[in-house]
């Protein structure tokens, strides 16, 4: 049977559910929309990913398109519009640029997905080039062609809004928001720090940075790697998928990918960002800021902007910036925990989930009376 229109229902489309910033997001998103009433339903243009289960411990439907390559896209994008059809959505989120490429040109000529009632995300500054693949590079290009066409674009950052609107991104309307973090989940936690530390075998002690990300050239791991040999007595724990081939140092613990973060962040005494490029407002850096840690980052995207009364900023590049601030932290316990009272305080006030995400759900709902 043929459901009717539901006026409160969101269609999340996101390019897959690996561990990174924009699929955290999304799992926020939909869990709190859900919340306030709306019904989500996600659809992942790759198949996998521990985001999957995370969405699906949370009661959300997750349904994968499994897109393997340009020759599958035919057969898959009408998979995706008989889904449209049959969930009928008020709203079509999506979420990075492929998927945001991929909801309009699947999506055309279908009466659910009408241009008035699709929101492209972007959740970073437009990457550099050179570390781009051929895919990646066209989906950018091709999202400046098209952005003309969905109702609104939402940002992370302003700096990514208008890195954006230089490369010609021309959004008939656009919203920067702040990430969605559950603030009671990441928090200070003693007792998660002596457990973490226990298992990793970490002294009480100890002075440990915990970095965060993907291994990617924008994540400049080179950076944080030279820049944490240089602070003599440092732990390092390096989290995200493939920081586990990381070259072996002193100091060094490689952790790969975990599912644990709010553990994580608790075992640690600072947080340590080295991106050289693409960021918008980094997620890992909210979510350590909740957990009351000072920041070191470098000012790539808004990090530095945002974290700048958390800790310290030092430009793209600067190794020995890096290495001098995380220096200062160790031998400061003092600043150290006045940093870290400030992170917190900055993160319940701008990152708390229902808070923070109330502009981006206050969109939906004007572009759903516009075109009801």
């Amino acid at each position: 049977m043929r459901l009717t229109h539901t006026p409160r229902r969101i269609l999340h489309v996101i390019t897959g559910l690996e561990l990174g910033g924009a699929e955290a997001l999304l799992v926020e998103c939909a869990d709190r929309a859900r919340r306030q009433g709306f019904e989500p339903l996600v659809m992942s243009l790759k198949s996998g990913g521990p985001n999957k289960l995370r969405l699906e411990q949370r009661g959300i439907e997750v349904v994968e398109l499994d897109v393997r390559g340009a020759a599958s896209l035919p057969f898959k994008a009408a998979a995706f519009r008989a889904q449209v059809r049959a969930f009928s959505p008020a709203i079509t989120q999506s979420w990075l640029y492929d998927a945001n490429l991929f909801v309009m040109l699947a999506g055309l000529g279908t009466r659910h997905l009408t241009r008035n009632r699709i929101v492209w995300g972007i959740f970073g500054t437009v990457p550099d080039f050179r570390s781009c693949s051929l895919r990646l590079k066209t989906a950018i290009r091709a999202g400046a062609s098209f952005s003309g066409y969905p109702a609104a674009a939402i940002y992370n950052a302003e700096l990514a809004k208008l890195d954006h609107e230089a490369f010609r991104y021309r959004f008939r309307r656009t919203l920067v928001f702040r990430n969605f973090i559950d603030t009671d989940e990441f928090k200070p936690d003693s007792l998660a720090r002596e457990r973490l530390r226990a298992q990793l075998n970490l002294p009480e002690n100890a002075f440990v940075a915990v970095t965060v990300g993907r291994s990617a050239p924008q994540k400049s791991w080179t950076s944080v790697l030279d820049a944490v040999r240089r602070v003599e007595g440092l732990i390092t724990l390096a989290v995200g998928p493939g920081s586990e081939t990381l070259p072996s140092q002193p100091g060094l613990v490689k952790l790969g990918s975990r599912l644990d973060m709010s553990e994580v962040y608790a075992a640690a005494d600072v947080f340590l960002l080295a991106s050289t490029f693409g960021e918008g407002t980094s997620v890992a850096m909210s979510e350590a800021m909740a957990c009351g840690l000072p920041v070191v980052v470098t000012d790539s995207g808004d990090n530095g902007r945002v974290g700048q009364n958390a800790g310290f900023t030092v430009p793209t590049g600067d190794v020995s910036g890096l290495a001098s601030a995380i220096s200062r932290l160790r031998d400061d316990a003092g600043l150290r925990r006045s940093l870290g009272i400030a992170a917190r305080s900055i993160a319940v006030d701008q990152f708390s989930a229902d808070e923070a995400l109330r502009p981006v759900l206050e969109l939906y709902d004007s572009l759903d009376r516009a075109s009801g």
